[in-house]
Order: C-alpha cells, then sequence, then structure tokens
C-alpha cells in the first residue's frame, strides 16, 4: 500500500524567513520512498505556525509524517508534533541529531511511532512499507521505539556506499527559491562524503562514530559525484556556484585530486567547501584553487589555543591554523573561518586573543556563534553537571543564552558577540 509520507523540516531562522536550507537527508529518504511507490511532501517551519501547518495538510493529505529534530529545535518541535497528532491524527517519527542523542525525550512527544537514530537511509523505505502494510515495523536497524514505558533501541547500521544511495530528490524542496538566496555565496548544495575522524567535545560525531562502532569516514564516488552535480545544474541552470556541506570535504586526499582533475572538464561553477587545517597542503590548496574552488570554511572556534585543546578537545594549533589560511589566501581564495564564544574558561583576556587571532588570519568573513551546550555532547554534559547552564532548550539556535561563566559578564561576552566581524575587521576597538 502506498503512503503519502510528509517530511517537516523544522529549521528556525527567525533573520531569513524565506530560505528553507537543502537537508541531504531529507532528499535521499524522499527520494527511496519514491522508489517504492510513495509520495513524499516537504513543510518547513521556521517558527510554530498552526495556518502553515493546515495548508499543509490540505494540500498533500498525509498518511504519516516524520520530523528531522536538532537540539536546540526541540521546543518546536513539542508545538509542531502536538498539532499534526493532536491536531490532525498523523502519526510521526522522527530522526536527526537529537533523537539519535536522546530518544527517550523525542519518543515523548505526541504521536510518536519511534525514532530513528543515526543514518537510516538503508532502511527507512523498509519501515515505511511494512507500517503502511498495517505492521508493527519494529523489527528495522536503526529503530526505537517505547514498550511498556522502556525505551527499545535496536541496533544501528549505516550504509557502507554511498554511490549505492539515489540521487537526493530536491523536487521537493523550493530550489529556485533556495538557489537565488545568496546566489553568489551559497548557490546549489551537496554532500560528499560522511563521517569525521575526530572527537570534539562540543559535537556529536564522537556519539555517531560510537553508534557505528568507529569512524567510518565514506565517499561518493568522483563519478557519482560529477553525475549528481551534472543532474542538478541541467535541472537548475541558474545555479551560478555550488558547494560541499560535508564535515570535511579534504579528509580523503587522494579523492579530492582525482575530484579536481575532473571537475573542470565538466562543469563550469564555482564552488566551496568546508574543511579542517589539519587536512590542507599546499599543492591540494592549489589543485582546488585550479579547479575553480574559490572559498574555504574552517573551524578555528577561539584564539586560545589552551581552550581549544582542552576544553574543546580540538588538537590543532595556532601555528597550523596560520599556515592554513595563509596557504589559501596565497591562491587567492577566500578563507572563512568560524568562531565559537563562550566556551567553559571564557574570560575578556580569551575574547581579545580571540580577536587579534583573527585579525592576523584576515578572513573574508566569519561565522561567529556562541558555544550551546548541546545534551549528549561531553561538553553539553559537563557544562550541565557544574551548573554552568539551564537544562531547558533556549527556543532556537538563533536565541542562545550564554553560560553563567565566572571569566566573563554576560554583558561583555555579547558586546563581542554582536560586534566580532567589526572588530576583526577594525571597525571598532577592544574593550579595555
Amino acid at each position: 500500500m502506498s503512503m503519502h509520507f510528509l517530511f517537516v523540516h523544522i529549521a528556525p531562522h527567525p533573520w531569513m524567513k524565506t530560505y528553507t536550507g537543502y537537508l541531504e537527508g531529507i532528499g535521499i529518504l524522499a527520494a527511496t520512498l519514491r522508489r517504492r511507490g510513495h509520495e513524499p511532501s516537504l513543510l518547513v517551519l521556521h517558527e510554530f505556525d498552526r495556518e502553515k501547518i493546515k495548508k499543509a495538510m490540505k494540500k498533500h493529505k498525509p498518511d504519516m509524517a516524520g520530523l528531522s529534530i536538532t537540539s536546540s529545535q526541540m521546543p518546536l518541535a513539542r508545538k509542531t508534533s502536538d498539532a499534526l497528532a493532536n491536531g490532525h491524527g498523523l502519526p510521526l517519527v522522527a530522526g536527526g541529531a537529537h533523537p539519535t542523542l536522546m530518544p527517550e525525550e523525542v519518543l515523548e512527544l505526541p504521536g510518536m511511532v519511534g525514532v530513528f537514530r543515526g543514518e537510516c537511509d538503508h532502511v527507512f523505505a523498509d519501515w515505511v512499507d511494512e507500517f503502511s502494510a498495517g505492521k508493527t515495523a519494529r523489527g528495522v536497524q536503526n529503530f526505537s521505539y517505547l514498550e511498556a514505558g522502556s525505551v527499545v533501541n535496536n541496533p544501528v547500521g549505516f550504509p557502507e556506499d554511498l554511490s549505492a544511495l539515489p540521487i537526493p530528490d530536491r523536487a521537493i524542496f523550493p530550489m529556485r527559491e533556495m538557489i537565488s538566496f545568496n546566489a553568489d555565496l551559497v548557490g546549489a548544495e551537496f554532500v560528499a562524503s560522511r563521517g569525521c575522524p575526530y572527537s570534539c567535545a562540543y559535537c556529536n560525531n564522537p556519539i555517531f562514530n560510537e553508534l557505528r562502532g568507529g569512524v567510518h569516514h565514506r565517499r561518493k564516488s568522483v563519478e557519482r559525484m560529477l553525475e549528481e552535480i551534472e543532474a542538478v545544474l541541467s535541472e537548475y541552470p541558474e545555479a551560478r556556484c555550488l558547494g560541499f556541506n560535508d564535515d570535511i570535504f579534504t579528509c580523503d586526499r587522494d579523492w579530492v585530486m582525482q575530484f579536481c582533475g575532473e571537475y573542470p572538464g565538466r562543469v563550469d561553477r564555482p564552488w566551496w567547501s568546508n574543511t579542517q587545517v589539519a587536512h590542507l597542503d599546499d599543492e591540494l590548496v592549489g589543485a582546488m584553487a585550479e579547479a575553480g574552488c574559490t572559498r574555504l570554511h574552517m573551524g578555528v572556534e577561539t584564539g586560545s589555543e589552551k581552550l581549544r585543546r582542552d576544553e574543546l578537545n580540538k588538537q590543532i594549533s595556532n601555528k597550523q591554523i596560520e599556515e592554513a589560511f595563509e596557504m589559501v589566501h596565497s591562491h587567492n581564495m577566500k578563507p572563512v573561518a568560524f568562531m565559537m564564544l563562550g566556551i567553559p574558561g571564557e574570560t575578556e583576556e580569551t575574547l581579545r586573543e580571540s580577536v587579534e587571532f583573527l585579525r592576523k588570519l584576515r578572513p573574508f568573513w566569519t561565522v561567529v556563534s556562541l558555544f550551546s551546550p548541546f545534551p549528549g555532547t561531553a561538553l553539553g554534559d559537563r557544562a550541565r553537571a557544574e551548573g554552568l547552564c539551564d537544562d531547558d532548550l533556549p527556543e532556537d539556535y538563533y536565541h542562545l543564552r550564554p553560560l553563567k561563566l565566572r571569566g566573563v559578564e554576560e554583558e561583555a561576552l555579547l558586546w563581542y558577540y554582536n560586534n566580532f566581524n567589526d572588530l576583526v575587521r577594525h571597525r571598532r576597538g577592544i574593550l579595555p
């Protein structure tokens, strides 16, 4: 029996509500469902909107809905699940970072039949087939459910061969609107690989690695990646650039060198990617520049090497970061820095260090966030245990509350957060 499945993308961006944001996971799951004869659709919520939910129900008439949830989206997920389950009688499932880290919390949401932990591309369509046929569908890998008040977590697997997965179904996304948003900076978005070999204390990747039984970094083949890019550009030729949202695009050096050798002969768009400074060298950066890469995004997090090493467990030195940024500059590419303010141990001195360090790096732009103590992560759990934050989560990622730090007043921390790019670009002085 075919089923109409409504994916719910909870994407709270109060300052850019017209932008959806591409999610590779939803795209692949939608493609697997369509292969099996089911009909996928998408509802994007930037805030709780009962009328928008009603319109989606009337338009798509779904039999079931699935929510993609990160930890910062849980408050909105609670309201949304209540509206879908109690207001419209829909059974629900969920996936994403928070269901993986905290399945017991998500299973308490209204209407929740179960949650999927980790990567479920290889089993999700099987589960929908069984559920649509009226079966309990509880024996599938990665599935967690409640039985007699207790959480049952099935064994977790993952797709080994990413090239065997279908090309993501982008038709359910408002692609033309997405591509036109910051058309020269974002463009069409792709994911070439999965898996991260590092254990940063603020990140959920260590938990995913534990679920998978170790680090399993996997890539689509170069040919498969180029075919996907060509297919997307054929459908959306207005895309002026494209980018890769991999955790570390350059993790497999040989793959990147092969990609850079073949890309210019088949695709005529500039591109950008995320990377990590330990996975760069001059030959590689030069090859990427020759292949049309114009921007590299790198996690700096803080100018304090001690905080980066001891608090964040990110074992890269300031010297490595400086050398990587200089390499990118030398090949006429634009380096972008990710910074995280307000981490445990932060002081006004370390905030000044961060500004001065970024001035040396000369980034094209700096993406600044406040540290968020996500539950289930090593540093998030420690911050809660030490009383640095409350147990409740903020309304969304863009309304994070600073930790209760001893080394810096909240007012000063927020001043640095709100003025960081101006400080780095010497448009403002630094607090004494």
